[in-house]
């Protein structure tokens, strides 16, 4: 529709690094940050099988990645809508494997919902609780409701393994 606001993982990504920027600029922090990072260690994703480190596989990206005074600081990764329990699956595999960065990174998924209910939160709620890395690091997880925003305090807001 003409006035439907489009609401993608690249939107909230670009949303994201303005917010940044301004936050860094205010602050005067020397940031850097780098789109679509390719991954130190390789990875297999297939669909029928859980996602897996795996040395003849292929490089992944992380969707951003901040820099400061050339040491990685976070990794990101955006989700947009309710995605599927095995994206979520990739993303935790590539964030709490502690080759991608020592135990001070930060790791973060930041997943933005036009709208949500309770039945949302239960699924989201469930699709992580069957996700979880087997990593050592931490990984923070952040919803956003755009048209419910008091669900936000309902969803998860916690670390996971």
């Amino acid at each position: 529709q003409e006035n439907e606001k489009r609401v993608s993982e690249q939107e909230l990504r670009q949303l994201f690094i303005e917010e940044l920027n301004d936050y860094a600029n205010k602050k005067n922090i020397d940031w850097q940050y780098s789109i679509e990072t390719p991954t130190k260690d390789k990875y297999r994703f297939l669909e029928n099988e859980e996602p897996e480190i795996c040395n003849n596989g292929i490089s992944g990206r992380f969707d951003l990645t901040i820099w400061m005074n050339g040491e990685l600081v976070s990794l990101f990764e955006f989700k947009a809508g309710n995605a599927s329990e095995y994206s979520y699956k990739i993303a935790l595999c590539k964030l709490t494997n502690k080759k991608e960065g020592d135990n001070d990174v930060l790791r973060y998924i930041v997943n933005i919902l036009t709208s949500a209910d309770l039945k949302t939160v239960e699924s989201l709620n469930n699709k992580f609780k069957d996700s979880k890395g087997k990593g050592q690091n931490k990984v923070h997880l952040r919803f956003y409701s755009m048209n419910n925003p008091e669900y936000n305090k309902n969803f998860p807001d916690k670390y996971i393994y």
